[in-house]
C-alpha cells in the first residue's frame, strides 16, 4: 500500500490514492432483457388493437355518414359511447392475454442480474487494485434487497402504465378524429404512429432504468467502502452525448457531480441538473472508483487488512 509522503516535493494525494485497475461495464444484457419484456407485451397490445380496429373504424365511418357536422364537433354522439365501450373490451382482452405473462418475475430477474454483475465488478476492482478479496457476504443484505425490490415494483408499474396510456391516447385519437371529420384511413395512420411512439418510449425506458439501478448500486457500494471519488467513463460509442463524452476520463466526487448540458447552435445550454454516471436520462456511463487509503472505512476492508 502506498505510504503518505509529506516531505518537500512529495505528492501526498498521489501516494494515498489509487485508481481502479478495472474498467467497469454497463449491464447491457439487463437492458436488452428489459426491452424484450416490454416488446413482448406491446406485441400483445398491438394484436388486440389490430383485431379490433376494423370494427372501430367501421363505427367511425358509419357515424360520419349519418352524423351532422354540429354533432361531430360537440363530440357527444353515440359514436363516442360505442368507441369507449370497444376500448373497454380491448383492455379486458389484453388483460386476459397477459394474465400468465411473468412480468414481475422477469423484471426482478433483470434487477438481480444487474446487482450480481455490479457486485462482481466491484469485487474484481478491489482485488485487482488493492489485492483484497472481498467475501461474497460483504456489500449485500437488506439494504440492497430493498433497493432491488423497490426498483422492480416501480418498473412493473411503469410498464403497465405505458400500456394503459397507449389505450387512452388511441381512444382520444379516434374520438378527436371523428369530431374533426378526419377520414378512417387518416385515423388509422395516426393510431399506428402512436403505437410506434409507445414502443420507442418503452425501449428508452429500459435503458434509462437499468442505467439508474446500476448507478445506484455502484454508488451505494463504493460510498459504503469509503470511496468518495470516481473517474467518469462513457460507453465510448456514437450514441454517447457530447456532454458525457467531454466528461469521460475526468475525476469527480459523488457529493459534487458535474453539471449537465447539451449543445445548440448558440453553444452549450446547461440543464440545471448535476448527475453522477448513470443518473442522467438514458445514461450508460459508469463510475470507475478512486480508492483513498485514508478513507477506506468499510468493515470489509478492515477485516481483510488484519
Amino acid at each position: 500500500m502506498p505510504v503518505k509522503n509529506n516531505g518537500p516535493g512529495g505528492n501526498s494525494r498521489a501516494s494515498t490514492t489509487r485508481k481502479s485497475k478495472v474498467e467497469p461495464e454497463y449491464p447491457q444484457w439487463a437492458e436488452s432483457k428489459m426491452r424484450a419484456i416490454e416488446n413482448r407485451r406491446l406485441k400483445e397490445l398491438q394484436a388486440v388493437v389490430r383485431d379490433s380496429m376494423p370494427e372501430i373504424l367501421a363505427i367511425v365511418a358509419d357515424e360520419m355518414d349519418t352524423a351532422s357536422e354540429s354533432i361531430r364537433k360537440d363530440g357527444y354522439s353515440d359514436m363516442v359511447r360505442r368507441i369507449q365501450n370497444r376500448f373497454r373490451i380491448m383492455r379486458d382482452r389484453l388483460s386476459r392475454r397477459l394474465k400468465t405473462d411473468p412480468l414481475e418475475r422477469d423484471v426482478r430477474r433483470c434487477a438481480d442480474y444487474t446487482d450480481r454483475r455490479q457486485l462482481q465488478e466491484w469485487q474484481r476492482s478491489v482485488r485487482a487494485t488493492l489485492g483484497i478479496d472481498i467475501s461474497k457476504d460483504f456489500f449485500i443484505g437488506e439494504r440492497y434487497e430493498q433497493m432491488l425490490s423497490r426498483w422492480a415494483e416501480q418498473n412493473v408499474s411503469f410498464i403497465t402504465s405505458i400500456e394503459s396510456d397507449c389505450f387512452d391516447d388511441m381512444e382520444k385519437i379516434i374520438i378527436d378524429g371523428f369530431t374533426k371529420g378526419r377520414t378512417p384511413a387518416a385515423i388509422s395512420n395516426e393510431i399506428q404512429r402512436r403505437f410506434d411512439v409507445t414502443k420507442s418510449k418503452a425501449n428508452l425506458l429500459a435503458r434509462d432504468q437499468i442505467g439508474t439501478l446500476s448507478a445506484d448500486l455502484t454508488r451505494t457500494r463504493q460510498e459504503s467502502a469509503g470511496v468518495k471519488e470516481y473517474i467518469w467513463r462513457s460507453s465510448g460509442d456514437e450514441r454517447v452525448r457530447a456532454c458525457h463524452r467531454e466528461l469521460d476520463g475526468k475525476t469527480f466526487r459523488y457529493d459534487d457531480p458535474p453539471a449537465m448540458w447539451y449543445m445548440t447552435k448558440r453553444g452549450k445550454i446547461y440543464t440545471g441538473r448535476h448527475c453522477n454516471p448513470g443518473e442522467d436520462y438514458q445514461c450508460r456511463c459508469v463510475a470507475k472508483p478512486v480508492f483513498d487509503f485514508n478513507r477506506l472505512n468499510s468493515q470489509a476492508f478492515k477485516e481483510k487488512k488484519q
